[in-house]
């Protein structure tokens, strides 16, 4: 008996309903307004800059992921910090219509204010053992594209990560059977794709 954990919003009651039969869902984005009630002491030029370049990362990522069944929404909230305070760009996602994680954009870890300007992308969802290998493999290449740096070798690390990621996640899921573990996914880089995608208006 699979225990599912009740942590995800959606009137589902069981999740691989949407996931089988589901159809693809349309996002009603609520961007926040700004940075304007963060906590001035824990935020800086770079955090300004991420959240302004990354107002359209949520269309972009939609547009890129029309093959698929993920969609990503805005969020208004801003903070993402636990133990202190943080902030950064907060994204619902979706398969088909079921919500089952969240997509976090911040600058990355030591940022700072360069030519080369980097931010990182925190993916982390539920019901990926229900889920087909490909839209799981396709989501974090897809999502990690837009953030790494435009190289050969920057793709190549990035192909790797995702196959660690997954093999982790599968040998957990074995291990533990009965429960629904998170996938989490997380990468850095200087964002050149997804800065021309956003100049070229490809956004859904």
């Amino acid at each position: 008996m699979i225990r599912w954990r009740p942590r995800r919003r959606g009137n589902y009651e069981n999740p691989l309903d949407e996931i089988q039969t589901g159809v693809r869902y349309t996002p009603a984005h609520q961007p926040p307004a700004g940075l304007d009630d963060a906590i001035s002491l824990f935020v800086n030029e770079i955090d300004f800059l991420i959240f302004s370049e990354f107002t359209s990362f949520a269309q972009v990522a939609n547009f890129y992921l029309s093959w698929s069944h993920w969609t990503l929404e805005d969020r208004p909230e801003t903070e993402i910090g636990h133990e202190s305070p943080a902030y950064g760009r907060r994204m619902r996602l979706f398969f088909n219509r079921l919500e089952v994680g969240e997509v976090i954009i911040r600058p990355a870890a030591g940022a700072r204010i360069t030519k080369d300007n980097e931010a990182s992308a925190r993916i982390e969802f539920d019901y990926a053992q229900f889920i087909e290998h490909g839209e799981v493999h396709g989501l974090l290449m897809s999502l990690g594209e837009l953030i790494v740096p435009d190289s050969t070798k920057a793709h190549e690390k990035l192909a790797l990560d995702v196959d660690r990621v997954m093999a982790r996640h599968l040998w957990n899921v074995t291990a533990r059977p009965d429960a629904v573990p998170s996938l989490l996914f997380s990468c850095e880089g200087t964002y050149e794709f997804y800065r021309l995608r956003r100049d070229k208006g490809l956004l859904a």
